[in-house]
């Protein structure tokens, strides 16, 4: 039995950032059905991607293709940012100058469990198996 030589791959040098070449963006598709005053979105399950609405004081889940799915009522609450949590198909949401973060289920479209901080955040997003917050205060994980 022949043993080959594996080619091994070259790293390429890190360059700095002046010297990558951006290419320009182009608008794939508008969605609309998310209404106005969007503050954050998160990808979901199956292409749907779901909006935080500070007006309509809920969460808006479009579909692939852009059109509406289903809304998540969260009066009088104004959410600000979201993240998906995929292991348990849930979603955490921050609200505009507020302590909460609530944990919404998806498929069941209501409020799980609601966590007080000592301090308000802003940005949320997730990351093996950890919430990351930006906190007004200080930064929380």
């Amino acid at each position: 039995m022949k043993r080959r030589k594996c080619k091994r791959r070259r790293r390429r040098p890190n360059r700095p950032l002046n010297q990558l070449q951006i290419s320009p963006l182009r608008l794939k598709k508008k969605i609309s059905a998310c209404g106005k005053r969007v503050t954050g979105c998160t990808l979901l399950r199956h292409g749907k991607i779901a909006f935080t609405n500070k007006l309509e004081e809920g969460i808006t889940v479009v579909k692939s293709d852009g059109s509406l799915d289903f809304k998540i009522d969260l009066k009088p609450f104004a959410p600000f940012d979201i993240t998906y949590i995929p292991n348990t198909n849930n979603i955490a949401v921050t609200f505009d100058n507020s302590k909460d973060i609530k944990i919404v289920d998806v498929n069941a479209r209501e409020v799980l469990k609601t966590y007080c901080l000592d301090s308000p955040c802003a940005g949320i997003s997730y990351l093996e198996q950890n919430i990351i917050l930006c906190s007004k205060k200080k930064g929380n994980t």
